[in-house]
């Protein structure tokens, strides 16, 4: 019995939890090499979903209402051209692909409007400061 012995956890969040065994030296590095795998492919899955556009309330309502049709592969677009935005220090940005037209919040990666291209033409855009063409 000398491999384990019993501890009590305390989590600030949650409180104290159930007496848990301890491990030897191996298997808990075992473990934490474990956990240090889950974590990281979980914190990079998170960052994934971090970066991946969201639509404001307004914004769904105009892709409804201008029939504007959003596919995986124009969200990939998107994303890319949100990625470029960033990388060139633009905050609102002007995306215009073949059939549309967005308005997107680079930092929050927020998508604020959308105009099909028959409302672009003849229009001023305003409170931009970067185009991005895809």
């Amino acid at each position: 019995m000398s491999d384990f012995g019993i501890r009590t956890i305390y989590n600030p969040y949650i409180g104290t939890s159930a007496p848990v065994q301890a491990q030897t030296q191996s298997n808990t590095q075992s473990v934490q090499n474990e956990e240090s795998i889950s974590f990281s492919e979980m914190l990079q899955k998170e960052l994934n979903q971090s970066q991946n556009l969201s639509f404001s309330k307004h914004a769904q309502q105009r892709v409804e209402t201008r029939q504007v049709e959003v596919t995986p592969q124009l969200m990939d677009k998107l994303n890319e051209a949100v990625s470029q935005a960033k990388e060139k220090g633009i905050q609102d940005a002007l995306i215009i692909s073949d059939h549309a037209s967005f308005i997107v919040n680079v930092p929050s990666n927020t998508v604020v409007t959308t105009l099909n291209n028959d409302e672009t033409k003849n229009r001023v855009f305003t409170n931009i400061n970067g185009t991005v063409i895809i």
